[in-house]
């Protein structure tokens, strides 16, 4: 014997789902208005009146008000240049590297529509760790930012050199105290 796939009153309120849904559809059909104005609505919601002080959530009632909230949103969203006092606010942090910096530097330089050669030599140089850099530009003075920039690139590498270098030397040394006979040496002698 073959089971129902569904029981008898999921049955019967299957058929009355089917039932309401075509009736529904026929209703529908019904009330649309005519294909010639192009407007799928209803008769009777077209000529039902709308509440005078009805409106909608961003609604304008005028231009006046239109026009004032597009000048303050344009007014916000204008993109403003920047002058050369906001490269004064470009330090070199203390654990910076001078190619981090320079890089930093010349990315606000380009948002800078004026800037002059010596306002940008005397800011990149007051901003400036104390270091061999600085103790070069301070002996020999130089009024042109792609000088500074030369002699800057000669000084990444070198600081590059030292990194390369130290990183070197500590891992000799951390080889050294983690080898197998680290604490096998004699002592020094200050205790005897």
């Amino acid at each position: 014997m073959e089971q129902d796939p569904l029981p008898r009153w999921k049955e019967v309120e299957h058929q009355e789902v089917k039932k309401e849904m075509v009736e529904l559809r026929h209703q529908v059909t019904k009330e649309t208005m005519p294909a010639e104005r192009g407007i799928p609505i209803s008769e009777h919601i077209m000529t039902e009146e709308l509440p005078a002080h009805f409106r909608a959530p961003s609604h304008l009632s005028a231009y006046d008000e239109f026009s004032s909230l597009f000048q303050i949103q344009f007014a916000s969203n204008k993109k403003y240049h920047k002058s050369v006092i906001n490269l004064f606010w470009i330090k070199q942090e203390d654990d910076e590297t001078l190619r981090a910096y320079v890089q930093c530097f010349n990315t606000i330089i380009l948002e800078v529509p004026i800037a002059h050669q010596e306002v940008l030599v005397s800011v990149f140089t007051y901003e400036l760790h104390e270091g061999p850099l600085f103790e070069s530009l301070a002996k020999k003075p130089v009024v042109d930012y792609l000088d500074v920039l030369a002699q800057t690139e000669k000084y990444m590498n070198l600081e590059k050199a030292w990194q390369v270098r130290w990183s070197r030397r500590d891992k000799q040394r951390e080889n050294e105290l983690f080898s197998s006979n680290w604490n096998s040496r004699e002592p020094r002698g200050y205790f005897n």
